[in-house]
C-alpha cells in the first residue's frame, strides 16, 4: 500500500437513510474489535470487492465507498493489512 491506495468499504443497506449514506459506515464497533473491514485497492477494484462481498452468504451491500491510505493517516487512523480471505484484497 502507498498513500494513494484506495481502501474500499462496503455500505450496508442499514447505513443508507433518507437518500444518503450515514457516518455509521465508517464507525467501528466493539463486535469488530473497533476495526473496519476494507478491501485493498492495490489488489482488487471497488467493483470486484463489491461482487465478492455480495456473493457471500449474508453479504448485503448497496455499494462501495473508498478512502485513500493518505486520508486515513490524516485522521490518525493508520490502516494495516489483516487479510482473512484469499482473493478478496
Amino acid at each position: 500500500m502507498n498513500s494513494q491506495t484506495l481502501l474500499h468499504r462496503q455500505v450496508s443497506p442499514s447505513f443508507f437513510q433518507i437518500d444518503r449514506v450515514t457516518s455509521q459506515v465508517f464507525r467501528p464497533t466493539p463486535k469488530d474489535n473497533n476495526r473496519l473491514s476494507v478491501s485493498d485497492g492495490d489488489q482488487i477494484t471497488a467493483e470486484q470487492a463489491y461482487q465478492c462481498f455480495v456473493n457471500r452468504p449474508l453479504g448485503k451491500s448497496i455499494g462501495v465507498l473508498s478512502v485513500s491510505v493518505e486520508e486515513c493517516h490524516l485522521l490518525d487512523v493508520p490502516p494495516r493489512p489483516d487479510p482473512i480471505m484469499e482473493n478478496d484484497g
